[in-house]
This record gives structure tokens, C-alpha cells and sequence, in this order.
């Protein structure tokens, strides 16, 4: 957790705040509250408080979701807990534009899959990506979208 408060403490020191803590307590409050939210998509989120205009979620999933991408977002991403197999790049299957900065898919060809695990931080660029999850498994993330041109 410390590289992550340093990197996001970086990213927005211009005009953000000038120190942020996400308690390990608090994020595992969070997990518990999503995981009674979750929908037929396997997915719920909570929008935290954004950051000099970056979106901060924290993301509960309990199964293989849709592949996503986006135009100009980033994520940084530090797992809080559980594990995925984590796809990432490739070309996307039944790709739709959701939103302007959305775009989804059913599945990927291609790409390249790494196990992903608590504790983990993950650096996702404009790139299709998909976290696969095994049935009884799942996995909490805390997500910082950086916007980019």
C-alpha cells in the first residue's frame, strides 16, 4: 500500500491533496459492503472522492466480468484482496461502445494473462483488459483512473 500513497500522493501533489490514507480497514469495509451489492455482471463499485479530477474506485468482483478498454483513461490499480487472472491487451471480441470512454467485449484474443493477487499494483494502460475469475474465487481492488489524452 505505501507505493501506491506515494505514487497517487505524486500524481496529484500539484493540486490535491497534501496527504491521503486509505486504511486497510476501511478498503475491507468496503469489500464487505459490494460484495451484497454485486450484480449479474459478477461487478459492484464504489466511487471514492476523485482526486484533482481522477476517479478513485474501489471494485468487488466474483466472477469473470466483460473485457474492457478505454480511449484516454489509465488505471493504477493495488489489489486489496483475493486473485484473477488478469488478460491484458489483445483485440476484443464483440467490442460495443458503451459511453464515450467505454468500450466492452465478451471475451479477447490474443493478450497476455498474468495471476494478479493481494498486494499487487498494477499499472493497466489504454489497452483492452479482462480480470478472469475462478468460480469460489474472487478479487477487491482499489483503482485510480488517470485521465490522459
Amino acid at each position: 500500500m505505501n507505493l501506491l500513497l506515494a505514487l497517487a500522493t505524486t500524481l496529484f501533489a500539484a493540486n490535491g491533496p497534501a496527504f491521503l490514507v486509505w486504511k486497510a480497514v476501511d478498503l475491507q469495509h468496503y469489500e464487505e459492503m459490494l460484495r451484497a451489492r454485486v450484480g449479474s455482471d459478477h461487478t459492484a463499485n464504489e466511487r471514492l472522492a476523485d482526486l484533482d479530477g481522477h476517479a478513485v474506485f474501489v471494485v468487488y468482483r466474483d466472477g469473470t466480468g466483460l473485457v474492457e478498454a478505454h480511449d484516454t483513461v489509465t488505471h493504477i490499480i493495488y489489489v486489496i484482496s483475493g486473485v484473477a487472472n488478469l488478460v491484458v491487451g489483445g483485440t476484443m471480441v464483440d467490442e460495443r461502445r458503451l459511453a464515450p470512454e467505454q468500450l466492452r467485449g465478451t471475451s479477447t484474443t490474443g493478450g497476455e494473462t498474468k495471476r494478479v493477487a493481494a498486494g499487487d499494483v498494477l499499472y493497466i494502460g489504454k489497452v483492452p483488459h479482462w480480470f478472469k475469475v475462478d468460480a469460489g474465487e474472487h478479487i477487491t481492488y482499489l483503482m485510480i483512473n488517470l485521465e490522459a489524452p
